[in-house]
């Protein structure tokens, strides 16, 4: 998914996967027993409607349960990052559903099985190989919403915070020592949206535009282990995010964004630097 240059001009390369010629990557079961839906195994998943807490390739289970007389369900859930190098599991409890009319919620929190001071596994693209600074915290909570107050509008809503710790790293450059201070642990995600895209209906579109503002993490999270959607938000940035969604046909879905963003620079000895980001994307989904 992306290089990373370094000064001496080494490259550093994640490929998400070691083999994935042939392998069957994600195997999970979902069913039900009695009044709980289960989810279990490995697969993508995400919490909140953007997913700034947690949306990643997760072993574990999910468990899911009505809450009486009201339109909540509970949630409990364990679950442990599949990137290569990370070792920890979170482990929490949510609920989401409808509370008002046109008005949806979803809370969660959740805690790590490493302390604040430990690591949380071990950088395999680093050479050599170095510990992952525990930058998730112990503990960490999220509240997103959406809200529909008239006909095609939708209002949405996410905010993401751990307690990790502040921590700096000292590196160099031409101007010599240079100190980056991580001192922001909470990560917010604003969206308008007109409308909704269905695969199952030809022309129905979508416009958006989002805000966001994400905290700097030397480990490239967000959130506790949050999606950064192939690149298009990214850890130690803010700004605008503009787009459509668009179904020429059945089971097509043609999406096109473009962001003007604030960024931190992730070169090596410049890290405590910003530049302007502008990036573009166009891609079609075809659902089968």
């Amino acid at each position: 998914y992306k290089d990373d240059v370094q000064e001496d001009g080494t490259i550093k390369r994640h490929n998400s996967h070691d083999d994935s010629d042939g392998v069957i990557q994600r195997v999970w079961a979902e069913g039900k027993i009695g009044a709980v839906d289960l989810d279990l195994g490995r697969k993508w998943r995400g919490f909140g409607f953007q997913n700034v807490f947690i949306g990643n390739e997760t072993d574990g289970v999910l468990l899911s349960t009505p809450i009486p007389k009201s339109k909540l369900t509970a949630q409990a859930f364990a679950l442990t990052p599949t990137d290569k190098g990370y070792d920890f599991t979170m482990t929490g409890v949510g609920v989401k559903g409808q509370i008002g009319h046109g008005l949806q919620l979803q809370l969660a929190a959740a805690k790590t099985n490493i302390g604040r001071n430990e690591q949380m596994g071990t950088n395999y693209y680093a050479t050599p190989n170095t510990p992952y600074q525990n930058t998730a915290g112990s503990f960490g909570y999220m509240a997103s919403a959406m809200w529909n107050p008239i006909k095609n509008i939708f209002l949405i809503g996410d905010y993401a915070r751990s307690n990790a710790k502040d921590y700096s790293i000292t590196e160099w450059n031409d101007s010599g020592a240079v100190v980056t201070n991580y001192d922001k642990h909470d990560n917010l995600a604003l969206r308008l949206n007109y409308r909704w895209a269905n695969i199952d209906n030809p022309g129905s579109f979508q416009l958006y535009a989002r805000w966001y503002n994400y905290a700097k993490n030397i480990n490239n999270l967000v959130g506790m282990f949050g999606d950064k959607e192939w690149g298009l938000l990214q850890p130690g940035s803010r700004g605008w995010v503009i787009g459509f969604k668009y179904v020429p046909a059945k089971n097509l879905e043609w999406e096109t964004m473009f962001s003007v963003t604030t960024a931190q620079n992730t070169l090596y000895g410049h890290k405590n630097e910003t530049y302007r980001r502008n990036f573009i994307r166009t891609q079609l989904d075809y659902h089968f």
